[in-house]
């Protein structure tokens, strides 16, 4: 009788997307993810700040315990926060300072690190790809380039070499010219010399029977001295060969300059396509609220938005989770902006510039209103720079025009540039909402006072001013810039939202909406590169996408075809040209 088979099941976690192996898990979606769909999860624009974690960390335990090298036998449980070292039980030398536990350690150091792990997980890799796809393409197209260079050097040598035996042959007949020229006046005076000597000789020897007259023809002519001869100096000759003038050829060298190229950078528009139709990510009403004024993108589940007396950090639940009050009054302007460190400033009741730290604990002065007249009614926060720009305004009675000026500070609340317009100008007049691009221009609308918006360099010179199209009125609010240096304007008027280039000209309408739909304010999520819009009808905020990734090696691919298409149609050139 044989034995009885024994069989056992054992059920393997599969990838939820496809049938791999569970490498990863997705709090926030709760999906399971193999490698390779872990890597386009956490590119992809929709899921890009997702909790993915590895698999095992579900289970909250730490598997291995590391033995202590001073103790043998005994294995690390504790963990010195001073010296920043693991402890066992028996290192006693560490009792007076502060300790954790080594798990509360480990948490607390990788929570503070995940941040800078899911950005390299998130843009980092992806970006080291597109460079290496591009490294790729250079490499297969390097022959080309070579073949192309090669056939350019050698047609331009051709017609150098052309050149050269033109001047070549110009200068010798010019040069022939000229010497025939000298030398015929050096013969004819030659010959005059050699007539007169020959004449003197014929007197002197026919007076050799005669010392009467030989004696007088002493006294009247002298004897032609060897020095009276004229001379005749070496004609010109080319020479291939002779003494070089070193200071000559050393400045000529130094000349030669060789150029770093420095390091490969990858251009953010080779990682997006556009989309033809934006897709609207969740989309949320905010309650409770009179007008939705303004919003700032902290995070991409948190935003804060401002009504016309409060301040307001909601998710996208829209449940509250902070509230402000005692705002400045400039409730139709963009009082506050959050930086790259998550923390809100805004312009308080008093004209005071405050700083609130993102875990909402500590609200400090970050900037104290200053003694002029001329009080703050905007602010941004550049996420590059670190700097805040001001947008102060005032109406003179008494001079009856505006007074305006953007002051610039750096991230210590220091005054480090300031922009007027005192009405003569005429280009700044109510800063309302306020922004910087990637090319360092201040983008500053003013929907009150002239209906525009308006560039203003880096250095303060005035770039632009978009009116709209002809004929169309434009009531400008909310501004924004995109990573592509797009200037991206929120038109209550049409209820649409204008995409400009960084110089001011119109490219598209990002979105032209119904009546119930009014984009009022505006805010770029640099993280998600997510379009936040709020609308002041009915205080519904949404993300827009219009941009997605590009497939890298798609990408690559069209590169290396164009270079090859660039390189046939110029080779079919040039054997045209030689034939």
């Amino acid at each position: 009788m044989e034995p009885p088979k024994l069989t056992s099941q054992c059920k393997a976690h599969q990838c939820s997307l496809c049938k791999d192996g569970t490498e990863f898990n997705c709090e926030t979606c709760k999906l399971n993810l193999c490698f390779h769909c872990k890597e386009r999860h956490v590119v992809d624009l929709n899921s890009k700040y997702h909790r993915v974690n590895i698999y095992r960390e579900r289970f909250r335990f730490i598997q291995k315990h590391d033995e202590c090298t001073m103790h043998p036998g005994m294995v690390y449980k504790r963990y010195c926060e001073l010296c920043d070292l693991p402890l066992c039980s028996n290192c006693t030398e560490h009792r007076k300072h502060k300790i954790q536990t080594i798990k509360t350690t480990f948490k607390t150091k990788r929570q503070h690190h995940k941040k800078f792990i899911d950005k390299i997980g998130s843009d980092i890799l992806y970006l080291r790809r597109i460079l290496l796809e591009d490294c790729k393409v250079d490499f297969e197209n390097c022959p080309i380039e070579r073949s192309r260079c090669q056939s350019n050097i050698f047609t331009r040598a051709g017609r150098l070499k052309g050149c050269i035996g033109h001047a070549m042959d110009y200068l010798s007949k010019k040069h022939k010219c000229k010497l025939i020229q000298e030398l015929g006046k050096k013969q004819m005076i030659m010959k005059i010399h050699l007539a007169y000597l020959q004449h003197y000789e014929h007197i002197y020897e026919q007076s050799a029977t005669n010392p009467v007259q030989c004696l007088s023809l002493i006294k009247k002519e002298c004897f032609p001295m060897i020095n009276d001869s004229p001379t005749l100096s070496r004609h010109s000759q080319f020479l291939l060969t002779g003494p070089i003038n070193k200071g000559h050829l050393i400045k000529l060298l130094c000349d030669i300059q060789i150029s770093e190229k420095g390091k490969r950078h990858s251009d953010y528009r080779r990682m997006f396509k556009p989309l033809s139709v934006p897709e609207v990510i969740n989309p949320f009403k905010i309650k409770d609220v009179e007008k939705l004024t303004h919003i700032s993108c902290v995070t991409p589940d948190r935003v804060w938005v401002s009504d016309l007396d409060s301040l307001l950090l909601t998710d996208k639940s829209g449940a509250y989770l902070h509230e402000l009050t005692e705002l400045s009054d400039q409730s139709l302007c963009g009082i506050f902006s959050v930086n790259s460190e998550n923390e809100l400033i805004y312009i308080d009741k008093n004209f005071n510039i405050k700083k609130l730290s993102n875990d909402l604990q500590t609200n400090i002065i970050f900037i104290a209103r200053a003694d002029d007249t001329i009080d703050p009614v905007s602010l941004y926060c550049s996420r590059s720079t670190g700097d805040v720009l001001v947008g102060k305004w005032l109406f003179d009675i008494r001079r009856r025009q505006f007074l305006s000026k953007i002051s610039r500070y750096n991230h210590f609340g220091q005054l480090t540039q300031t922009i007027l317009d005192n009405g003569d100008h005429k280009f700044l007049h109510r800063p309302g909402y306020i922004t910087e691009n990637n090319n360092g221009d201040i983008l500053v609308t003013d929907s009150l006072t002239s209906g525009s918006v308006v560039a203003i360099g880096r250095g303060g010179n005035h770039r632009f001013t978009y009116r709209g199209h002809p004929g169309a009125l434009l009531h400008p609010f909310g501004v924004c810039t995109d990573a592509f240096s797009h200037i991206l304007l929120s038109d209550i008027n049409s209820g649409s939202i204008h995409m400009l280039d960084e110089n001011g000209q119109f490219l598209t309408y990002l979105l032209i909406s119904a009546e119930s739909f009014g984009p009022f304010t505006l805010c770029y999520d640099v993280n998600t590169h997510f379009l936040w819009v709020g609308t002041g009808n009915n205080n519904l905020i949404c993300a827009f996408k219009y941009t997605d990734l590009q497939d890298v090696v798609t990408a690559a691919k069209k590169k290396a075809n164009a270079l090859a298409e660039s390189h046939h149609i110029s080779t079919f050139k040039i054997n045209c040209k030689n034939s």
